[in-house]
C-alpha cells in the first residue's frame, strides 16, 4: 500500500497541475516592509538637498512625494501582474526585447542626460530608464529560450548562438554604452546565473567570465587613463589619491558608515546628507545614510530583510515544476541579488564605484516600478508550483508509460515455468526445467 501511495505522489499524472495556491505571503510581507522603509529612508536622505534646490521649489518633501507616488503605482502594478498567469508572459518576450533594444538605441541619440550619462527617455513630466526594463525583458527572453529549447544550453555557440550569446551581449553593451556600468554588471551576473541553472556547462560559464574580464580591461584602457572607468579603478586602489575629485563620493560614504557605529546617530541625524557632503545620498549611496543613522544594527537588519526576500525568490524557483517558471523566478531573483550585493559592495568600498540603486530603498521611479512588477511575477509563480507546460507533460507521461511497460514485461514469467516457495526461507523461486533459481 505504501509503495502505491509513494508512486502516486511522484507520478506526474497525479500532480495538481491546474490547482492555484495562495501567493507566497512571506515574499509579500517582506516586499511591503522594504518599500515602506524605502519611502521613509528616501525622505530622510533627501529633504536637506531638496530644500536647497531651486528646481524642486525648495520643497523638502519633493522627493518624498515622488517616491510615495512611485511606490503606490508600483504596488498597484505588482497586484495586477500577480493576477496574470506567468506562462502567458512568454509570448511577449521577443517583442519586449525588440522594444527594449529600440529604446536603448534611441537613448544614445535623443536621450535625456544627467551627470554625463544618457540614460533616460523624457515623456512630458515622466522619465523612463530603458536599462531598468532591459532587466525584465532580458530575463524573460532567456527563460523562454532555455525552457522551450533546452538543447541550446548544450550548444551555446551553435544552436544557441543567437539566443544565449548575441542578444544578451548586445543588450549588455548597449546599457554599458550609456554609460551605465552598474546595470550592465547586474545584467551579466543575472544572465550567467540563469545560464548555469538552465544547463549550460561550467566551461562555457568560465569562458564567459574570462571574456567579460578581458572586455572590461580593454574598455578601461581603450581611451587611455583619462576615461571614467580607469579613474574608478585608480580610486578603488588608492582612495586617498584624489579625495577632492574622483574619490570624494566613496570617501564620504565611508565616513558616513564609520560615523554610525553600532547603533547610529538616530533617525534624521545624518550629517552627510546635507549639500556639499555625500553625493547621490538618496540614490546610489542611500545605504551610507542608513548606516550613519541606524548603525551596524540597522544595516544588518536591512540586509537580513533583503536576503530573506532573495532566499524566498530562490525557494519559489526551486519549488516550481515548470522549467519556464523556475528559470523566470531564478532570473528575477538574481537581478535583485546581484544588484543588492553590487550596491552594498560599492558603498563599503569592496569593489570600484559603478553607480547602481539599492532595490526598494533608493530613490527612482523606473527602478522601483520595474522591481515591484517583477515581484508580482514571482507571486504568480508561487501560486502555481505544479504547473507544467503541456509539451513537458506529454514527454513525462511517455516516460512513465515506457517505464511501466518495461516493469510489466520484466514481471512476465518465462513460458513453461512454475512458481514455488522455499520451505526453509520462504523465498519465491522459479523452476525452469530441472534447474532451480532463487
Amino acid at each position: 500500500m505504501t509503495t502505491t501511495i509513494n508512486q502516486t505522489k511522484s507520478d506526474p499524472r497525479y500532480l495538481p497541475v491546474d490547482k492555484a495556491f495562495a501567493p507566497d505571503w512571506i515574499l509579500f510581507v517582506l516586499t511591503l516592509l522594504l518599500v515602506s522603509f524605502g519611502v521613509v529612508l528616501v525622505y530622510d536622505a533627501s529633504y536637506a538637498i531638496a530644500e536647497s534646490q531651486d528646481w524642486t521649489g525648495n520643497d523638502p518633501m519633493y522627493y518624498l512625494k515622488r517616491q510615495a507616488l512611485f511606490a503606490v503605482v508600483g504596488l498597484i502594478f505588482m497586484g495586477i501582474v500577480s493576477k496574470i498567469p506567468y506562462w502567458k508572459l512568454a509570448k511577449f518576450a521577443d517583442a519586449g526585447m525588440i522594444l527594449t533594444m529600440a529604446m536603448l538605441i534611441y537613448v544614445h541619440f535623443a536621450g535625456h542626460g544627467a551627470q554625463g550619462a544618457e540614460r533616460w527617455i523624457k515623456i512630458g513630466p515622466v522619465q523612463l530608464q530603458p536599462s531598468e526594463f532591459a532587466k525584465v525583458f532580458l530575463i524573460l527572453y532567456l527563460a523562454k529560450c532555455l525552457a522551450l529549447r533546452p538543447r541550446i544550453a548544450q550548444q551555446p555557440l551553435t544552436a544557441g548562438i543567437w539566443s544565449l550569446v548575441l542578444v544578451p551581449v548586445a543588450t549588455i553593451l548597449a546599457v554599458e554604452k550609456e554609460p551605465d556600468l552598474g546595470t550592465a554588471i547586474t545584467l551579466f551576473g543575472a544572465a550567467l546565473l540563469m545560464l548555469f541553472t538552465g544547463g549550460v556547462k561550467k566551461r562555457w560559464i568560465a569562458a564567459a567570465l574570462a571574456g567579460a574580464f578581458m572586455a572590461g580591461l580593454f574598455l578601461s584602457l581603450a581611451k587611455g587613463t583619462d576615461n571614467y572607468r580607469w579613474k574608478r579603478i585608480e580610486t578603488f586602489m588608492n582612495p586617498d589619491a584624489d579625495v577632492k575629485g574622483a574619490g570624494w563620493q566613496v570617501k564620504r560614504g565611508t565616513i558616513a558608515l564609520g560615523t554610525g557605529g553600532a547603533l547610529g546617530l538616530g533617525l534624521g541625524e545624518s550629517r552627510e546628507k546635507f549639500p556639499g557632503n555625500l553625493p547621490a545620498q538618496r540614490t546610489d549611496f542611500v545605504f551610507a545614510i542608513l548606516g550613519e543613522e541606524f548603525g551596524f544594527v540597522g544595516t544588518t537588519l536591512t540586509i537580513t530583510l533583503l536576503f530573506g526576500l532573495i532566499a524566498r525568490g530562490y525557494h519559489i524557483a526551486g519549488r516550481s515544476k515548470d522549467p519556464f517558471g523556475s528559470l523566470l523566478a531564478t532570473g528575477i531573483t538574481s537581478i535583485i541579488a546581484v544588484q543588492t550585493f553590487e550596491n552594498i559592495a560599492v558603498v563599503t568600498g569592496v569593489i570600484p564605484a559603478t553607480g547602481i540603486p539599492l532595490p526598494f530603498l533608493s530613490y527612482g521611479g523606473s527602478s522601483l516600478v520595474a522591481t515591484l512588477g517583477s515581484i508580482g511575477v514571482l507571486l504568480n509563480i508561487s501560486q502555481h508550483p505544479f504547473r507544467r507546460d503541456p509539451r513537458d507533460m506529454a514527454r513525462e507521461l511517455r516516460r512513465v508509460a515506457d517505464e511501466s511497460e518495461a516493469r510489466a514485461s520484466a514481471s512476465v514469467p518465462t513460458p513453461g515455468a512454475s512458481s514455488w516457495r522455499s520451505p526453509v526461507s520462504g523465498r519465491h523461486g522459479m523452476i525452469v526445467g530441472p534447474e532451480v533459481r532463487n
